[in-house]
């Protein structure tokens, strides 16, 4: 017989060992509320791929592939609103071109090639590059939002429109998903 060691509470499948063993030696150095969330089960056979399985109801449960997916990719499965705004995210081609965009308009405007009349189409082009990027996660909208190093902030002369935007594509995203 085989000891399964899992979580109560997700059913995620931390251990095999052999039964009689006393699973709580393997997890002495674990903080106490993780210990009391372990339960076991006996076993004789288990599936092959163990770890793409959990435990409910003491009976064994395939994971969903798209949960497999999302632990291989991200190291956790993901909520509704994340895969939702992965979903959002543009494709590297429309980031490619939001950056192109970005760097050919601000040049212009410092050698002053850009005319005033000209200046409401660049905004709108800058407002949808910049909201681009805000949707892959390159730029945020405040100080506050944030994560990495890398990423940047939407110029102040922007931030309300392309907040509106973000808010605008996330709401058609939402509106998909329910249909």
């Amino acid at each position: 017989m085989i000891l399964i060691i899992y979580s109560i509470t997700t059913g995620q499948i931390y251990s095999e060992i052999e039964d009689g063993q006393d699973y709580l030696i393997f997890y002495q150095n674990y903080p106490q509320e993780f210990k009391d969330d372990l339960a076991t089960l006996s076993v004789d056979k288990f599936p092959e791929h163990l770890k793409d399985y959990r435990i409910i109801n003491n009976k064994f449960e395939r994971i969903p592939d798209q949960e497999i997916s999302e632990i291989k990719k991200y190291g956790r499965v993901l909520t509704e609103e994340e895969r939702l705004l992965k979903t959002l995210k543009p494709t590297h081609e429309e980031v490619g071109k939001a950056v192109k965009i970005i760097d050919v308009l601000d040049i212009l405007q410092d050698v002053g090639l850009i005319e005033l009349a000209d200046t409401a189409l660049i905004d709108t082009k800058l407002i949808d590059a910049y909201t681009s990027l805000s949707l892959f996660g390159a730029y945020v909208l405040s100080e506050s939002d944030r994560k990495g190093i890398n990423q940047k902030l939407v110029p102040t002369k922007y931030k309300i429109e392309v907040s509106a935007k973000v808010n605008e594509r996330a709401n058609k995203g939402l509106e998909m998903k329910n249909k």
